[in-house]
């Protein structure tokens, strides 16, 4: 109680600062000139294993102040959803000049979004203000608080008790509770899947008998049923369903035990055999209760004979290990969808970072790559259903569960959208007849440079509300919406996207946004020998949704 009174007096300290306080003026204007990024000659394309080219910017122009080309080296019918998210928000070029060099632009974002960057108390919360001058529909409060709190139980005390206006996760457990306090729940759409992952590297996984086992013994109803909120669902596809293409293909099977042990007794292990199950403690909307699933997973696991010994991490221990491929035995994860189309999870997870797998088959690659750059529909159902009979039938991973989530607001707050992704947005939020708006999340931020931190949910939450994009994620369903950009058209070949972009818009800092903004943001992930290719953590991943890097030896460096 003392600690929770100690935030509410800092905070209610840092909006009166905040009220009362203009934008800081860090404006370093530069001038618009047309240009091309590279300003020689175009990119050389990325091939794929057929010698064909694949996902990959060529050029990037600034054809005038007001009109932005997008030149491509394959088709991409999901661009317009990759460029919405939070890592490919807009910064002003002036700014980036002027505070990428020593790292201060983590600490002092500069956008053009509701929102202005106000202060950061490391360890307590983060301040935002009201954009006065903003181009489109103002913010309803003056001030907006982010504070975080990894402890569920926490979360809920704050909203129970009036402390905090919104929290972006309640877990499965204290639903019914809260809800019997007056406080007002939303549910996401299932858009988040957990599921086992086994490295074909290591034995015994290196035998698809086994990895089959393994997928046959899981009953996906009763995790489902004991550790998810409802309108979770168990799952038949890696890709969750309420996406369009996403569960093409064959549903995977029934639980089936006897069948289990016949296989592990074909590859030699007829009484089982001893592994790990590694898992991440923090909770996350895939694995809300990681704790409880883990034990659960190490249950049914046994009914088959394997004896599985849990390995709880800390997160960020855990997420290096899997990118490097290095867990030997299971690996119990969840994966937050970054937009609604099946390439965000099958070509990250199996083309763009594939080494948690080991090694990937070309039955499940291939179809993929091709499925990712077809612009017909029906052809990308197809192949998407190819990979997906491919990965039923390899089993390099087990679905269990397409999860949903929960956000709750305090009985006064009104305005409060819920995303499928996250995605929600503070500025049509009013609280009650009070001007500060306080949303509790779960992790404090990295940074604040959202191209290169704005990957982790919570760390997009903050950012969408100071920064924006060509296009933005909206609503419910989380589709594409034009922010900065009024449109962007696909050529006839889809290997350029055109956008207009909108006119009369000001970053906070004054600065005028034109074409060479959206060019230098875009330049600066993409090229790692940009001046501008600097920050912590630094690695700019979220890049691969679109284009390998240019220049990547100076990012091997």
């Amino acid at each position: 109680m003392t600690t929770r009174i100690l935030t509410l007096i800092i905070a209610v300290s840092l909006v009166a600062i905040g009220c009362s306080s203009a934008v800081k003026n860090t404006d370093v204007s530069v001038p618009f000139s047309a240009r091309s990024y590279p300003a020689d000659a175009p990119a050389e394309c990325p091939l794929d294993a057929a010698g064909n080219s694949t996902t990959g910017f060529k050029r990037i122009v600034a054809a005038d102040e007001h009109t932005v080309r997008f030149e491509l080296c394959a088709p991409d019918p999901a661009f317009l959803e990759k460029i919405s998210l939070a890592p490919f928000t807009i910064n002003d070029s002036g700014h980036l000049t002027t505070t990428t060099a020593d790292g201060t632009i983590n600490q002092d974002p500069i956008g053009t979004g509701p929102f202005y960057f106000k202060s950061w108390v490391d360890g307590s919360q983060i301040v935002l203000s009201k954009f006065a001058d903003y181009w489109g529909e103002k913010a309803k409060v003056d001030t907006l608080v982010f504070n975080w709190q990894p402890d569920e139980s926490g979360r809920t005390i704050g909203i129970e008790s009036g402390t905090t206006d919104v929290v972006s996760n309640i877990s499965p457990d204290d639903l019914a509770g809260v809800n019997g306090a007056g406080v007002l729940t939303y549910s996401r759409l299932p858009s988040t899947p957990a599921f086992l992952i086994m490295n074909n590297t290591y034995k015994p996984f290196d035998d698809v008998r086994v990895r089959q086992a393994i997928g046959l013994a899981m009953d996906q109803q009763r995790l489902t049923s004991n550790f998810y909120q409802e309108g979770s669902i168990p799952a038949t596809h890696l890709v969750p369903c309420v996406i369009p293409l996403g569960c093409s293909g064959a549903d995977w099977p029934a639980q089936d035990i006897n069948q289990a042990k016949r296989l592990l007794a074909e590859a030699g292990f007829p009484n089982g055999f001893k592994t790990t199950i590694s898992f991440s403690q923090t909770l996350t909307t895939g694995l809300p209760l990681p704790n409880e699933t883990a034990t659960d997973v190490q249950a049914q696991l046994a009914a088959i004979g394997v004896e599985a010994e849990l390995i709880p991490y800390e997160r960020v221990a855990l997420r290096a290990l899997r990118r490097d491929g290095k867990i030997s035995g299971i690996l119990l994860d969840s994966f937050n969808a970054d937009f609604l189309e099946p390439s965000d999870f099958l070509q990250w997870l199996f083309v763009n970072l594939p080494k948690r797998f080991g090694v990937v088959d070309r039955s499940i690659t291939d179809p993929i790559n091709a499925a990712v750059h077809s612009t017909s529909i029906a052809e990308r159902e197809r192949l998407y259903g190819q990979a997906n009979d491919a990965i039923r039938n390899l089993v390099p991973i087990v679905p269990l569960v397409q999860a949903s989530s929960a956000a709750a607001t305090g009985p006064d707050v009104t305005g409060f959208v819920q995303s499928a992704l996250g995605y929600e947005r503070a500025a049509t939020v009013l609280p009650g007849d009070r001007k500060s708006l306080v949303w509790t999340l779960v992790d404090q931020p990295q940074g604040l440079w959202c191209s290169d931190t704005g990957g982790t949910l919570d760390t997009a939450r903050i950012c969408i509300q100071m920064l924006e994009g060509l296009y933005g994620l909206e609503g419910e369903t989380s589709v594409p919406k034009p922010l900065l950009a009024t449109s962007c058209v696909v050529a006839k070949d889809g290997l350029s996207w055109t956008c207009e972009l909108r006119k009369g818009v000001r970053f906070h800092n004054g600065a005028t946004f034109d074409a060479g903004d959206v060019l230098d943001s875009f330049a600066a992930q993409w090229d790692c020998a940009s001046p501008f290719h600097k920050s912590v953590p630094g690695t700019f991943g979220f890049m691969q949704l679109l284009s390998p890097f240019l220049n990547a030896e100076a990012c091997a460096k």
